[in-house]
């Protein structure tokens, strides 16, 4: 029973910290976590009005990074998250997947790799600014994780 629950939730490979989704599922459907994360980085991507070149290369590259994945599957995943947008505008949904199935540590590594987005262009918008403070809550993250990982993603992308 235990290795079922495990196949479905995915894993985590022996050699690093990095989520994967179970082989044997592989090719039944994406991965909702990893939607999950491409709808919220397109969501602060298009938060301040402007998606620039660089927001929209750096996307699939996070999900890449987070779910180690290729990057022909990174851009098939942000597809979907596209087409999941126009479904809904419900972040709520979103980060309860991601509740569900991450600690806090792969939490805030999501935040981390959002706060990057947002700073790949060195401004901070007040609606990207709001929408980060919406999403760690939502991911039932501290102000401090918060902050921690907006430090961090400010000192890597300088």
């Amino acid at each position: 029973m235990i290795d079922i629950i495990k196949g479905l939730l995915g894993k985590k490979t022996k050699d690093s910290n990095t989520y994967k989704p179970d082989k044997s599922e592989e090719g039944t459907s994406l991965d909702p976590i990893a939607i999950a994360t491409a709808v919220l980085c397109l969501e602060i991507a298009h938060s301040d009005d402007e998606f620039s070149p660089e927001e929209k290369l750096h996307v699939p590259i996070i999900l890449e990074d987070i779910f180690n994945l290729s990057a022909q599957e990174a851009e098939e995943f942000v597809l979907s998250a596209e087409k999941e947008i126009n479904r809904s505008s419900d972040l709520w949904h979103y980060t309860n997947i991601i509740n569900k199935h991450f600690d806090k540590e792969r939490k805030k590594e999501i935040m981390y790799a959002i706060w990057r987005l947002v700073y790949i262009d060195s401004v901070l918008d007040k609606y990207e600014d709001y929408l980060m403070h919406k999403i760690s809550k939502l991911l039932n993250l501290s102000h401090d994780d918060l902050i921690e990982t907006k430090l961090r993603a400010l000192h890597t992308n300088n």
